[in-house]
């Protein structure tokens, strides 16, 4: 037996490995390689083995595939599992492992980090340096079954986020000038009600309220076959005929090719934050109407009371009015809160002239406190209405942290935030203040009695903020953001 290799011997290796490539599964990629090695080498049979990655002790192995199929294998290989090594950590010195028979020659080879690779030849064996250089081969082959494998579980975790993601998911593929659905998640059946099995092949255009009269809706996949990324808001109905208002997204869906035979769509049930915005619609209408309306009149009859009231009656009229202009404070308060947060478009906001500004106008309004400013210059990317969360929480240190309050205002510019702090001298806020605002909740027991710290919260967040909270020496806010 030759040492080297021979032309022909060269051109048998090239050919096999031009039949060596990942395919649709690993069966097959292991398949049609094993046919490539059996024609080219005047084998008999062969087998691929997959060792089973998570056992613990002696090596296992799992049979892959086999060529011709298993019954022919094990007629010609005879008993093939006990020529595999049995030690987990086998080294590829222990390769190849030659079992020659009066009938038939057997070899084992190594796919590094897959399994091994059985040969079984009649006849003439293999030659050393053939079988050195199939060692090349065999890696090829181990990558190409280990790219499958991985692809596969890519796939089956990518197949069980589909199935369970808690939004409505559906492929289509383009068909007769419709979009047919070809495929759905769990959510999108159990929203709307239908079996599987009753909307897959179906129009997606079942599915709408206004079926394919409302041109919008058929226009957005239009653009998404064309290759766009198309969103919009679109109305579904489901089997019993309920309507669910919905955002559908549409994505192109393509092919191995690139070519885009369809699309991803993804609806996200938006009915009942449409439903809870048209209740706040509803009661801020109620608040900045009719209540206020109604506090007018309490308030002019309380002035006509005051004006007859007796030392008795005078010092209740006046607290009624008090409470009477509290409430019209609040109902301002949730007006104006309500158009602040309307405000979502982001732009480099500087700190420092905000920061001065508000100062100034604090020192006008509360002309008994005491405001230091120590600032360092930065900006934030952050909302225009940032600025008010800042000033709530200025007025709010110059108002409640007594007669003649010393608030300290500081920014602190880091390798990658800002954070702005308001600190003053008083008592520090109550924790029936800001333990609600801390826990982003309130309830019966726990709750706030005015807006500011929750508008304070809102407008930072919606910067991309973080606002936190020092109680233990008079009250501190600090504003923690990126800087931009």
């Amino acid at each position: 037996m030759g040492d080297s290799l021979t032309p022909t011997e060269i051109q048998v290796l090239y050919e096999i490995s031009l039949g060596i490539k990942p395919a649709s599964d690993m069966k097959t990629t292991a398949r049609t390689a094993l046919s490539k090695y059996l024609q080219k080498l005047n084998c008999s049979a062969a087998a691929v083995f997959e060792t089973r990655s998570e056992h613990k002790g002696p090596a296992e192995y799992d049979l892959v595939t086999t060529v011709p199929d298993q019954s022919v294998f094990e007629r010609i290989a005879g008993d093939a599992q006990s020529l595999l090594p049995s030690h987990p950590n086998s080294t590829p010195d222990t390769f190849p492992i030659v079992s020659e028979g009066r009938e038939v020659n057997r070899y084992v080879m190594e796919l590094p980090e897959f399994g091994v690779i059985m040969l079984c030849k009649r006849g003439l064996s293999i030659n050393n340096a053939v079988l050195r250089s199939i060692s090349e081969l065999n890696s090829k082959l181990a990558t190409a079954c280990n790219r499958v494998r991985v692809q596969k579980q890519y796939e089956t975790q990518y197949q069980e986020l589909f199935e369970n993601a808690p939004v409505m998911f559906a492929f289509t593929r383009a068909g007769d000038g419709e979009l047919l659905i070809e495929d759905c998640n769990h959510q999108f059946v159990e929203t709307l009600g239908y079996e599987r099995e009753t909307v897959i092949g179906n129009p997606i255009s079942m599915l709408y309220a206004d079926n394919r009269e409302d041109p919008v809706d058929y226009q957005i996949y239009e653009r998404a076959l064309n290759g766009d990324l198309e969103t919009t808001e679109c109305v579904i109905e489901t089997q019993d005929g309920r309507k669910i208002t919905t955002i559908l997204t549409a994505t192109p869906r393509r092919d191995r090719r690139g070519k885009v035979i369809g699309t991803h769509t993804l609806f996200i049930n938006v009915t009942e934050l449409k439903r809870r915005n048209q209740q706040l619609t509803v009661l801020n209408r109620i608040l900045r109407h009719n209540l206020r309306n109604d506090l007018t009149v309490i308030k002019g009859v309380l002035d006509l009371v005051a004006e007859d009231a007796d030392e008795r009656v005078s010092p209740h009229v006046e607290n009624a009015k008090r409470r009477t202009e509290n409430l019209e404070s609040i109902a301002d308060g949730a007006r104006n809160v309500r158009e602040i947060l309307k405000q979502e478009d982001h732009s480099d906001q500087d700190i420092t002239s905000i920061l001065e500004s508000l100062v100034a106008r604090a020192e006008r309004s509360y002309p008994e406190a005491t405001i230091q400013l120590s600032i360092q210059p930065a900006s934030i990317y952050a909302i225009e209405a940032v600025k008010y969360g800042f000033w709530e929480l200025i007025e709010n240190a110059c108002m409640h942290a007594g007669e003649e309050p010393t608030v300290q205002v500081t920014v602190q510019k880091n390798n990658n935030t800002v954070v702005v702090e308001v600190a003053d001298d008083g008592p520090g806020l109550p924790e029936q203040e800001v333990q609600p605002v801390v826990d982003g909740k309130e309830t019966q027991l726990k709750h706030s009695s005015g807006l500011g710290l929750w508008l304070a919260k809102w407008v930072i967040e919606l910067s991309g903020g973080d606002l936190m909270f020092d109680t233990d020496d008079g009250a501190a806010v600090r504003a923690q953001f990126y800087h931009s």
